[in-house]
């Protein structure tokens, strides 16, 4: 293998390391946003979703920057079942994975490699926007129909443009049915899991480009 092909396999690798965790991050913090709209927010739930966090994720790589966070304020204000405090720790996580992406450079981007950063940035994003929706179906956004169309237009270029195909169609009916008279933690993972398919599908292609090499 020459050092540009252990450049790229570094960097993929580390990629598709980093988008997963985030993915996962992002899930918890929005479950968390959900559980403090819903009627009656249920502390134990929360609770569970604040153990998951643990108390802090450290992300250190060689070929791009590392990220750290803490999940310590979230765990306590959960504890202490503030619901304010509670939800600006929420977006403070997502804000840190948010900016993360958002701030990688593209002048230190491998072109060649599956995922780059501008695909691994424009997953996350649009990862972060469907979560955002599904979040204003809760709360009744009215806002809701505009950032559905902004999410389409940009899976359609990831799908234009990347292997990360996602079913569009069925992931806009999946959002349509998410409505608080419905189950909505099922309706939300319903959703997420179509999304998450492709997630699947790059680190498989990951893998089988590390076999041939």
């Amino acid at each position: 293998m020459t050092e540009d092909n252990r450049k790229v396999s570094l960097r993929r690798n580390e990629l598709v390391r980093i988008i997963d965790a985030s993915i996962g991050i992002v899930d918890l913090s929005f479950d968390i946003l959900v559980g403090l709209h819903k009627k009656r927010v249920v502390w134990k739930q929360l609770e569970d979703c604040s153990k998951d966090f643990g108390e802090n994720f450290t992300f250190i790589a060689k070929s791009m920057p590392p990220l750290n966070l803490s999940f310590q304020q979230i765990s306590s204000t959960i504890e202490r079942q503030i619901p304010k405090e509670t939800s600006k720790e929420a977006y403070n996580i997502l804000k840190n994975i948010y900016a993360y992406f958002d701030g990688l450079s593209l002048d230190d981007d491998l072109r060649e490699c599956v995922p780059n950063f501008q695909t691994a940035k424009a997953i996350v994003l649009s990862y972060y926007m469907l979560n955002d929706i599904l979040l204003g179906k809760v709360v009744k956004d009215k806002e809701t129909n505009k950032e559905t169309h902004e999410l389409e237009n940009m899976l359609q270029i990831l799908t234009n443009n990347t292997p990360f195909k996602v079913n569009i169609e069925a992931l806009i009916a999946s959002i349509e049915q998410v409505i608080p008279t419905n189950d909505l933690d099922s309706l939300i993972d319903d959703s997420r899991e179509i999304f998450k398919e492709q997630l699947k599908h790059l680190s498989t292609l990951f893998i089988w480009s590390m076999s041939k090499r």
